[in-house]
């Protein structure tokens, strides 16, 4: 939603309406055609009944209400808190589910990981580490078994991989590309970095 300090409410009309026949709420706004409008002095507010609702999405035991009125040293209300978390429930319609690269990226990973060759050369035990001079950042392959997730290579894929996703998370314009597509860019970028390569094709 979408949040403006134009024709907003402090939360003191109680009983209100809103244009669109909405009532307003005490503590976050109004709720105007689906976007929430709230004052600037209301932000603070408006970030803890956020952090509050995605607490209680992925937390076994999240914080509760009156745990935010100490954070906020007691500027708002518990009741200013429950109501605030209600207006943005009202505005995003209750679509609280959400999709992101990290649902992905161990189906790919796994994918990966059986898809890469287990040894590059005679000499693997000179280039299964990438920092040896003869590894991949020499420009070698790393060998990677399909034995499992913890071999050592493999944990070494999975690192990369959650590097780069922290680090497309900060990417403005990858927001609007599909999670799966950038769980399996990511993938992909980590396995050409360190080097890794296909089986070659049975004979």
């Amino acid at each position: 939603c979408s949040y403006s300090a134009d024709d907003a409410t402090d939360g003191g009309g109680r009983g209100e309406r809103a244009n669109d026949g909405r009532r307003k709420r005490e503590g976050g706004g109004i709720v105007v055609g689906g976007e929430m409008v709230v004052q600037k002095d209301k932000l603070q507010l408006l970030g803890c009944a956020c952090t509050l609702i995605a607490a209680k999405l992925v937390e076994i035991t999240p914080p509760t209400a009156e745990d935010f009125v100490f954070i906020s040293d007691k500027t708002y209300t518990r009741k200013e808190i429950l109501d605030t978390e209600a207006s943005v429930c009202d505005a995003l319609r209750f679509h609280l589910n959400f999709r992101t690269p990290f649902h992905y990226v161990d189906r790919f990973l796994r994918a990966s990981y059986a898809s890469s060759e287990s040894s590059t050369s005679p000499s693997s035990a000179a280039t299964s580490s990438p920092l040896s001079p003869h590894g991949a950042a020499a420009g070698g392959h790393l060998a990677i078994s399909s034995s499992g997730r913890n071999n050592a290579n493999n944990v070494l894929v999975r690192k990369m991989v959650f590097y780069l996703l922290d680090l497309a998370a900060l990417e403005y314009k990858l927001v609007s590309k599909k999670p799966g597509l950038v769980a399996a860019a990511a993938v992909y970028l980590a396995r050409a970095t360190l080097g890794v390569r296909e089986p070659p094709p049975p004979p």
